[in-house]
């Protein structure tokens, strides 16, 4: 397949991504940058509730449980603005002017049009798969998904194809999406993940980030097209999360922060221009944070660290505004117990939400503070213009003091992310980014979500500055000829520079994408995943092991990926968690099965009959034991049925 001939599905894919939550936004009454920015979100988690409840339903997973959950959602809604407007009756907001959509479907669009352009040059080809460590789950997890039609949060930890209701919890929200998508166009499981990547790096994000800038600087036409093209412009996200990993959860949880900040702010009173009322916004982010927290928990405790500071920030400033109104007492002791009570959940899930730390300090304090204040996180190039444009974003802020907390959250995921790449294992290392494996990869992703706003803010000051003069003289200046004349000069300058923030340091960040994505010829040091020879094995395996039959091999060398790409289950689907005490005797064992009964003991009780050979070379250049699956063209235990260089599918027949 090629890119021309995935069009069609990717029509679908935004259809299936975008149309549950964008109806349940109009039905809301959002409308504008809101509508649109709220979409993605509502919609993850419309899909992510819908695939929890249908194995209670007994319905299997596809566009039925999709669209009966999104008609129940609808329900709630419209009941909740009916009592709503009983109860508070108010004047609508007025609806914003067509001419701001036109700005932020023109900045969206150049966004979409730049990120789906690098992602396609990173994929390379529609069915390339990344070759890294996390997808040999992610892939054979879609395909458990088609198989049992189960994709609930609550049950996907476990693969069990078996008893698909006896699993483990795993937030499964990407994976629903995926599914649903690889189900309704029959697109393969690679070709659905990529478009799918393209959705949320190209769609989700931008419109995310619009909303957030409309809602911080408000309804300008410069901060509105601005912010669309900026979500294009760091390296670290989205572009590090098709790459590393492959951390396709968190990549979809990211992309949904913004919407969900910018209820936030809305929510607590703090932005000056919003697009709807506070008590709206409240109801909103019960409606986006489910999805953000099921699309990966690690981004949902993002949400928490930044919304902290939002929540304390608004609540200083409606305690200063009530006492300056000379507030019933009560009034301003509901605030106080409310904020209270919001930091002590808060405190609460940083406690439990944590894992062990299993990440090695990689750098100096000093060198990641460079990263952080350079936008060069993860060892990406500096990216100068962003850079610039955060500084003079955040030098503004003496003069726009309302939006200081922009710094605050800047600094705090600049502190998270110097505590996960320079210090050394503590509990208060733990403390502080346990939540994230103290992964810097991870929270470096964080980063544009806080650069992001200061960076549009420097585009309008370059923008007012070159435009007026001064930007206090805007008035008088665009009565005149000269002020046309300065407005087209601010317009050439703000183009000249969105343009140069696509420069040395995404290219970089696209080339290294792109290395996961290449299938080697031959097995090197550092070989990903698959080889030619090794998928092209996997690609006949159905030609010959009959369905319902159950394939050994070594997952450390992409074997155990026979599942997804080769619809045959396999005898240890993923790396970590399969294992059992007949799987671990057929790996140690199998090349002299014909001589230990132990080995067909194990092989009867867990049904294998055919096994994978891919060699010694694992991923990450580790190495198990698995030696019992190597050279097995020269053992009598197996008979080839297809080999490609020094790899092959083998019947097992010492237990026949």
């Amino acid at each position: 397949m090629s890119w021309w001939d995935a069009i069609p599905a990717f029509f679908v894919v935004v259809t299936i991504g975008i149309a549950p939550g964008l109806l349940l936004s109009l039905l809301l009454g959002l409308r504008g940058m809101a509508l649109l920015g709220s979409a993605p979100a509502f919609s993850v988690t419309t899909i992510t509730l819908a695939s929890i409840a249908a194995p209670f339903a007994g319905i299997p997973w596809g566009l039925l449980p999709i669209g009966m959950t999104t008609a129940a959602l609808c329900v709630i809604v419209v009941l909740f603005r009916m009592l709503w407007h009983r109860l508070r009756p108010r004047p609508a907001f007025q609806h914003p002017p067509v001419r701001l959509l036109a700005w932020a479907a023109l900045g969206t669009g150049v966004a979409a049009l730049i990120i789906t352009i690098r992602f396609i040059v990173a994929f390379g080809d529609p069915e390339n798969i990344s070759q890294t460590y996390d997808n040999i789950f992610h892939l054979n997890a879609l395909r458990y998904v088609l198989d049992t039609g189960n994709a609930s949060s609550l049950s996907l930890g476990g693969l069990n194809i078996d008893n698909p209701q006896s699993g483990t919890f795993y937030p499964a929200g990407w994976h629903a999406i995926t599914a649903a998508i690889a189900s309704t166009t029959g697109v393969s499981i690679p070709v659905a993940i990529n478009l799918v990547s393209i959705l949320i790096g190209a769609i989700y994000w931008p419109l995310g980030c619009v909303f957030l800038a409309r809602t911080i600087l408000g309804p300008r036409a410069i901060a509105i097209v601005g912010a669309g093209v900026l979500s294009a412009a760091f390296g670290a996200f989205p572009y590090r999360l098709i790459d590393f990993g492959v951390l396709y959860p968190y990549l979809l949880g990211i992309s949904l922060l913004p919407a969900a900040l910018a209820f936030a702010v809305i929510a607590v009173g703090m932005s000056n221009h919003p697009e709807m009322r506070n008590s709206r916004a409240w109801f909103a982010l019960l409606g986006v944070i489910p999805g953000i927290a099921l699309a990966h928990p690690g981004a949902a405790m993002v949400f928490v660290a930044l919304s902290s500071v939002i929540v304390v920030v608004g609540a200083r400033r409606s305690y200063k505004r009530l006492t300056a109104a000379n507030a019933a007492p009560a009034t301003i002791r509901v605030l106080i117990a409310a904020t209270i009570a919001v930091l002590i959940v808060y405190i609460a899930a940083w406690l439990i939400v944590r894992v062990s730390v299993v990440w090695e300090p990689t750098e100096t304090a000093a060198q990641a503070l460079g990263e952080v204040l350079t936008n060069a996180t993860t060892g990406l190039p500096i990216a100068v213009v962003a850079t610039v444009l955060v500084v003079i974003g955040a030098l503004q802020l003496r003069r726009r003091p309302q939006n200081y907390w922009l710094l605050f959250n800047f600094a705090l995921v600049g502190v998270l992310y110097i505590a996960a790449a320079a210090m050394p294992h503590s509990l208060l290392q733990s403390l502080l980014v346990g939540t994230w494996y103290g992964d810097s990869y991870r929270l470096a992703a964080v980063m544009p979500v806080v650069a992001l706003p200061l960076a549009t803010l420097g585009l309008v000051v370059i923008y007012d500055t070159i435009r007026t003069r001064a930007p206090q003289l805007i008035i008088t200046a665009t009565t005149n000829s000269e002020g046309r004349h300065q407005r087209r000069l601010a317009i050439v300058t703000v183009v000249v520079v969105l343009l140069a923030t696509q420069g040395y340091s995404l290219h970089i960040a696209t080339v290294e994408a792109r290395s996961q994505y290449v299938v080697a010829e031959e097995p090197v040091k550092e070989a990903p995943l698959l080889t030619e020879d090794e998928l092209d094995v996997l690609n006949h395996v159905a030609d010959y092991v009959p369905e319902g039959a159950i394939v050994a091999g070594n997952p450390w060398t992409g074997a155990g990926l026979v599942y997804a790409i080769s619809d045959r289950e396999a005898m240890l689907p993923h790396v970590g968690g399969f294992d059992t005490a007949e799987s671990r005797l057929i790996g140690e064992h199998l090349r002299d099965a014909d001589r230990y009964t132990s080995v067909c003991d194990a092989l009867a009780t867990l049904e294998v009959g055919y096994a994978l050979d891919f060699g010694t070379r694992e991923i990450h250049g580790d190495a198990h034991d698995f030696d019992g699956l190597t050279r097995l063209a020269s053992s009598d235990a197996v008979e080839p049925l297809y080999t490609s260089g020094d790899v092959g599918l083998y019947k097992i027949t010492a237990c026949e």
